[in-house]
């Protein structure tokens, strides 16, 4: 969420997270930083408990994470949102080509 507010009400397991500025982290970068297979290794490290994992605020607010500057994370983010937008036509086209082929397939057998 980018918007200002005053108030948030978060239940007990759960716990917000807001950079200092967005220039030190670009919202476009972030998304595909948490996302990704070294800072899910880092997070799981934290993870407490056996039926249901639980991670302490206090020991998430001392993880550290190297950042890019501004401008390479914006770039990192063009690039890789390019690359989700090609892949989403791909799946799109695919997705169009089986619809085809199951028209065909019920056409042969009509």
């Amino acid at each position: 969420m980018l918007d200002e507010v005053d108030e948030v009400y978060l239940n007990s397991f759960c716990f917000g997270f807001r950079p200092n500025s967005l220039t030190e982290l670009v919202p476009a970068f972030s998304r595909y930083l948490f996302r990704s297979e070294l800072f899910r290794r880092k997070i799981i490290k934290l993870a407490q408990g056996s039926t249901r994992f639980n991670m302490s605020k206090v020991e998430l607010m001392k993880l550290k994470v190297l950042l890019p500057k501004e401008k390479e994370q914006i770039k990192i983010a063009d690039f890789l949102t390019s690359l989700d937008g090609a892949i989403e036509a791909i799946e799109a086209e695919i997705c169009g080509s089986m619809k085809y082929k199951k028209g065909l397939l019920q056409k042969m057998f009509v």
